[in-house]
């Protein structure tokens, strides 16, 4: 999943952005107040639904820019589908073939992520990254690199997954 653009309307201290992002990273810098954490609140609200600064939707109205009645956050992902959530009615939509990853809950909100357990945490990446770590694997690999075989078979044993 890619973000390939936003457009960000009245979102707390966000008056409007609008950006193409056509590189792997974008980094979104400047001073304190400028709107860097309001404008990634407004990218998790469209994406997820959710908001770390407010928990009920009633209070959505809070997270409208002081100076206007009205907000609207617009994310395109991956160059076609779009999600969005409009202030104060918190009205969501993901359109087209976006489907929010299980994964992007923790992407976006690190007190989540650092909240799993140590054994949680490893599960979460090695599955994002599609890594797996059990006993034949690990044997497998260590094969592939011309290890000795009968240490292998010895510390086997000793891994965590098994053999």
């Amino acid at each position: 999943m890619k973000i390939t653009a936003l457009s960000v309307h009245n979102f707390l201290g966000v008056r409007a952005v609008e950006a193409k992002l056509t590189k792997p990273v974008t980094i979104f810098a400047g001073p304190n107040h400028s709107g860097k954490s309001s404008l990634q609140e407004a990218i998790r609200m469209a994406l997820t639904g959710e908001s770390v600064r407010v928990s009920l939707k009633k209070d959505y109205a809070l997270l409208v820019n002081d100076t206007e009645k009205s907000g609207f956050a617009e994310i395109e992902v991956d160059g076609s589908a779009h999600a969005f959530i409009t202030l104060p009615d918190g009205k969501t939509a993901p359109a087209g073939d976006y489907v929010m990853p299980p994964s992007l809950p923790y992407v976006l909100d690190a007190q989540r992520f650092a909240s799993l357990t140590p054994d949680e945490r490893r599960t979460f990446l090695y599955g994002l990254m599609g890594l797996s770590a059990d006993g034949p694997e690990v044997k497998a690999r260590l094969l592939a690199k011309n290890c000795d075989p009968e240490k292998i078979e010895m510390i086997l044993p000793l891994l965590r997954a098994g053999a």
